[in-house]
């Protein structure tokens, strides 16, 4: 169970999951939907994609844009009656490589405790050109 302090509000849920996802990898053109589940019904949401590089170091973040097209790296949606937030696109070009991440500031999700984020298979999920 987590306690969040949000806009005002003490509110009280359980934990914040993922779903949606079923590839291992996201090249640039493929359609891309992630659920965010456990968040606070009808509330405006503040997502913040981070790219970890293969192999640990410092977050990396494209050129221009966001992960999605016609998105930035953050992003604010509304949920649904269910607490639910829906992101969903195409995945840009040019990212560079690495494990994809969010955090929610809202919610106490930070870069040092971003949320991972997994494929149906239970995956981390990578985004980018991968070197050859």
């Amino acid at each position: 169970m987590v306690w969040t302090y949000t806009k005002s509000l003490w509110i009280v849920r359980d934990e914040i999951t993922t779903s949606g996802l079923t590839q291992e990898h996201y090249d640039a053109g493929d359609d891309f939907t992630l659920y965010i589940h456990g968040l606070a019904q009808e509330t405006e949401v503040e997502v913040s994609f981070i790219i970890l590089p293969d192999g640990g170091g410092q977050p990396e973040y494209p050129d221009s844009g966001g992960i999605l097209n016609d998105m930035d790296m953050t992003v604010t949606g509304t949920t649904a009656s269910d607490g639910t937030l829906t992101i969903s696109g195409v995945v840009s070009e040019n990212l560079p490589y690495g494990e994809l991440r969010i955090t929610l500031p809202d919610y106490g999700y930070y870069l040092e405790n971003a949320i991972i984020l997994r494929n149906t298979e239970g995956h981390h999920v990578t985004v980018g050109e991968q070197d050859n």
